[in-house]
């Protein structure tokens, strides 16, 4: 096993989360010298690869798998509601469970890309049907397994992330997410405007991607500047309603991040112990 592949194992070993041959390959994280490892480093069992003394982790994923088949069921049932909402241009599976390695009580984190400035509109419109679906996370609840998460909503048009906001987890998070629906090539159109992340993961980027110009209908350009007030006043009122409790989430006019924990951080520090423990 070459390093690029070893530092894989590393990485997935953070989320309990051994390999087999094919994934390594392509989630090899890229590195200057990529010199082979010692076979003391990791072990195999069936065609799991993991870190030496990890061979609890394949039990903990075959067990994560189950968890995550019920689950993706539902966040399909959801999507195929959410949809409906004219606005809707894109709705993905994050986290965990877009790897299939989500926990029993873990909720369904989903992305939810929209048309040009509608993001709130979209959001006000998929909460409010999430509620009366009953399966919307609220804040505070103390059980929220299964429950729907909307982290994250971005514009179609801000589908980059800035070069201070780049680091290997958040490629990790845009590679590995899992789309239930995508309109107009929109899914594409994310990875696209995101190749920055073949830098850290070069073999995760897929090679052959489609996008296809944006238009907009007659009606839709007929109805665009009064929808964009509409906009305007639904951004304002729920940053009205949020404000006093936001932490560290990120609540932009064209983007919306609700991470209160400052995750990135968390795995990248974790990342880097493992880094010490076998280069230092």
């Amino acid at each position: 096993m070459n390093k690029a592949n070893f530092l894989a194992l590393c990485y997935a070993d953070i989320f309990s989360y051994p390999l087999t041959f094919k994934e390594f390959t392509k989630w090899q994280i890229k590195c200057k010298a990529n010199s082979k490892i010692s076979l003391n480093f990791f072990k195999k069992e069936g065609k799991y690869y993991f870190l030496n003394g990890r061979k609890k982790n394949v039990l903990i994923r075959q067990e994560r798998l189950r968890f995550s088949d019920s689950k993706k069921l539902i966040a399909q049932k959801i999507s195929s509601s959410l949809r409906y909402i004219p606005w809707v241009k894109m709705i993905a599976l994050t986290g965990a469970l877009a790897m299939e390695n989500g926990k029993k009580d873990d909720d369904i984190d989903l992305l939810i890309i929209t048309a040009e400035r509608r993001v709130w509109l979209t959001r006000f419109l998929t909460t409010l049907l999430l509620e009366i679906m009953g399966v919307r996370r609220r804040p505070g609840i103390q059980n929220w397994s299964n429950k729907i998460c909307l982290n994250l909503f971005l514009d179609e048009q801000q589908l980059h992330f800035s070069p201070t906001e780049r680091n290997l987890y958040l490629a990790h998070e845009i590679l590995q997410t899992k789309c239930l629906f995508n309109k107009e090539h929109t899914f594409e159109k994310f990875l696209l405007a995101n190749q920055w992340v073949k830098k850290d993961l070069p073999r995760a980027f897929p090679r052959r991607l489609i996008s296809l110009k944006q238009s907009k209908s007659f009606i839709n350009r007929l109805l665009s500047k009064p929808l964009d007030l509409v906009e305007k006043l639904f951004f304002l009122l729920q940053l009205t309603y949020m404000k006093p409790k936001i932490t560290l989430e990120k609540i932009e006019e064209r983007r919306i991040f609700f991470h209160p924990r400052a995750t990135a951080n968390l795995i990248l520090t974790e990342y880097q112990k493992r880094l010490v423990r076998y280069f230092s």
